[in-house]
């Protein structure tokens, strides 16, 4: 009965042994599973072996399966070695793992051949009565091979418990059962070392039985804990290596996994038990998750030290039963502290411009508006007057070449925006004619106009910004074109519900070389230095134009021919006004006949002075020199002028005289600024007009103003015809 008992565990081991193989073929990569089979093989002969060795009824029998059974013990030491140090991320050397197997197959060969030297047994008896087939007498060499096989089976253990404590606890339960797995027949091969093999006197042989119980611990490694499972263990090395923390939480909030990555970033998850609240993990940033949304993404801090951005996405099962959340969290602590650095940098550059913007406006106000003022004088000498539009001209030279690099800065930190408005189209195409036909001078150069009928007569985009693009076109155009002609043309076509607002800039002069077309746009450059070298600039007129083109939605193309001209065509898109209709052929035809040429030496401002005697203005403004230009550029219009040199005179004076019709106030003073000033004005209860006077031209001016409580804002340099529109509005037209 006993007997049948071993047989019995015996097969069931073979067949653990033929189930486990097929088992993890179907399930693993076959590239990784070539000690496994090999470790399996090596089992199977052992159990093989054992078997014919006991139902042997011979000697040759008993020992032919003694033969076989040594196959797969000679082998099975190094193969499982090598397995277990494959499966723990070991690299072994190709020289060594021969070594292994060429002692396994000497010990083999020696045990094969026994008979003839005796050095593995030196002696052999058929065994009738126990349950091997043969009674042995150990020969010299008979401890070695059992000693060898326990060296190997000791190194895979300690590979195993070296793992252990590397992978961390999430890894351990299939590496401790493999430490069994390895333990037990290495327990075995010591016992029968030392000679102290239990039962062995009665014939039965231990060592199968306890490599049954080893096959039943791999059978749970690899059926219960999914251990050759190649997805399992695909996504177990990528959550393990990935940089992103993943954590996996139930929709009780409970806790379920988390990789290394969350551990370093919640050290109290490499402790959490599964189940646990999720809650009570120290510096956790999310509140209790629901089935409400089926994703967010959070963006969070610890301490303000590190920055992570997580997303939270639901695990939806089958009936849209929600399973649980997973939460992916990035580090994007380098990213944060780069973005502030370049806000500090941009903030920075911006204070840095505005203030440029302000000391250099200052003085420019003072030269300019001089220079207006005394043009404007009718008996003025000639020679005078020519000084005084020189002075003009330069100014504005320099103060467009200010705006130039105010406008690049904007762009560059992204902090152009366009302020779309319906404007009135005809008024725009005469405005930019009117200010670019006074370019030209002295030289012997027409200004063309050529307008489509068909054109809308209003529009709704930024028509600050339109002149813009317009005034640099046309500038260069005259600028660069010594005779001839200046051409604009001016049409449209429907793209959607757009309009598509074309401009055409033609001229007759020196034209590019095909070479400079290619940096046409480029910053800071100048071409055809030796013929233009007489021209102002700085050579980003034209990369402005470029980025305002952009911003909206729109298209530059350029053609050229060295030595006969240039022309430039913009496409921008605009929106359709309501109720807008076409300005009709007459209109079209006023705005073609526009013409310009002459011999004109000297730019005059024509003004239309209209009387305001009843009216009554207080400027204020901390710079003696501001405060003479803007009283000597009111003083045509017959008006009550006050005068204030700080915030704190201009609410004494308020307060003394009452409400004015305008009060010019500077945005920068000391002490108390016109924003503070104008915001104590109004807090008193003052409801009349104030417009501010600012030299910062830095982008959003409007909008601040306006929130300030100013009712408009003029830029300085004071321009008369700025300042003489302003005070239609709120004086003539009241």
């Amino acid at each position: 009965m006993a007997l049948f008992a071993y047989l019995g565990v015996l097969c069931l081991s073979l067949a653990i042994v033929v189930f486990l193989a097929g088992f993890a073929l179907s399930r693993a990569e076959s590239g990784k599973m070539a000690w496994f089979t090999a470790m399996l093989a090596s089992l199977f002969f052992y159990l093989l072996g054992s078997m014919l060795g006991t139902l042997a009824t011979t000697a040759d029998g008993a020992f032919n399966g003694t033969r076989l059974e040594y196959l797969g013990a000679g082998f099975l030491g190094p193969v499982t070695f090598l397995f277990i140090a494959d499966y723990c991320k070991v690299t072994v050397r190709n020289a060594f793992k021969a070594i292994m197997l060429a002692i396994s197959l000497i010990l083999v060969v020696l045990l094969w051949t026994t008979p003839v030297h005796g050095l593995i047994y030196s002696a052999m008896e058929f065994n009738e009565t126990g349950f091997s087939g043969l009674n042995i007498t150990s020969g010299p060499l008979y401890s070695y091979s059992h000693i060898y096989g326990l060296l190997c089976i000791l190194a895979s253990s300690v590979i195993i418990v070296w793992r252990c404590f590397v992978w961390g606890a999430k890894n351990r339960r299939p590496l401790v059962l493999l430490l069994f797995t390895a333990l037990i027949p290495a327990i075995v091969n010591a016992m029968y070392a030392m000679g102290i093999m239990p039962l062995s006197g009665y014939g039965v042989q231990v060592t199968p039985v306890v490599l049954s119980v080893a096959c039943i611990f791999l059978w749970l490694n690899i059926v219960k804990l999914n251990m050759f499972d190649i997805l399992s263990e695909a996504l177990r090395v990528a959550l393990r290596s990935t940089k992103e923390a993943f954590i996996l939480i139930s929709p009780d909030n409970n806790f379920l996994y988390a990789n290394e990555t969350a551990g370093e970033i919640f050290p109290e998850m490499n402790s959490l038990k599964k189940g646990s609240q999720i809650a009570t993990v120290k510096n956790w940033p999310f509140e209790k998750l629901n089935g409400d949304a089926t994703s967010a993404r959070i963006n969070f801090d610890i301490h303000g030290e590190r920055y992570y951005s997580a997303s939270i996405d639901e695990i939806i099962g089958a009936g849209a039963k929600l399973l649980g959340h997973i939460i992916l969290i990035q580090n994007v602590t380098e990213v944060v502290l780069s973005a502030k650095i370049a806000e500090q940098a941009s903030q920075a550059k911006s204070n840095f411009l505005a203030t440029m913007s302000h000391e250099i406006r200052t003085p420019m106000n003072a030269i300019i508006g001089m220079a207006q003022i005394q043009m404007q004088s009718e008996d003025l000498p000639q020679e005078y007057a020519l000084a005084m539009n020189r002075i003009y001209n330069s100014g504005n030279t320099l103060l467009g070449i200010i705006n130039d690099i105010l406008d690049m800065s904007k762009i560059e930190t992204g902090m152009m925006e366009l302020n779309p408005v319906s404007y009135d189209t005809p008024s725009l195409i005469h405005d930019v004619a009117q200010i670019n036909a006074v370019r030209i001078g002295s030289k012997p150069l027409k200004f063309l106009l050529e307008v489509d009928e068909s054109l809308p007569s209003n529009l709704i985009g930024d028509a600050l910004r339109l002149r813009q693009i317009l005034n640099n076109l046309l500038s260069n155009a005259i600028k660069y074109t010594e005779e001839g002609h200046v051409k604009l043309s001016v049409s449209h076509f429907v793209q959607d519900d757009d309009v598509m607002l074309r401009f055409v800039v033609e001229d007759t002069g020196h034209g590019m070389k095909t070479e400079d077309m290619e940096k046409l746009y480029s910053l800071y450059l100048r071409f055809n230095s030796a013929l233009n070298s007489a021209a102002e600039g700085t050579g980003i007129g034209l990369s402005i134009t470029k980025n305002l083109v952009d911003l909206m939605d729109g298209t530059i193309e350029a053609t050229s021919e060295y030595g006969k001209g240039s022309s430039f065509t913009v496409t921008v898109k605009q929106k359709a006004a309501a109720k807008s209709q076409a300005i009709g052929k007459e209109l079209a035809e006023q705005l073609s006949s526009f013409s310009f040429s002459g011999e004109r030496t000297l730019e005059q401002l024509q003004i239309n002075y209209t009387p305001m005697p009843h009216g009554r203005v207080l400027v204020v403004d901390d710079v003696e020199i501001n405060l003479l230009v803007a009283e000597g550029m009111l003083a045509p219009y017959g008006l009550g002028i006050d005068l204030a040199a700080s915030g704190f005179e201009a609410i004494e004076k308020v307060e003394s005289f009452g409400e004015y019709d305008i009060i010019f106030m500077d945005h920068l003073m000391p002490q108390m600024d016109g924003m503070e000033t104008t915001k104590k004005l109004r807090d008193l209860g003052y409801s009349g007009a104030i417009v501010a006077l600012t030299a910062n031209a830095l982008v959003g001016n409007a909008e601040m103003f306006k929130q300030s409580g100013f009712d408009d804002f003029i830029s300085k340099p004071i321009d008369v015809r700025q300042m003489n529109m302003v005070l239609k509005k709120f004086v003539r037209d009241r």
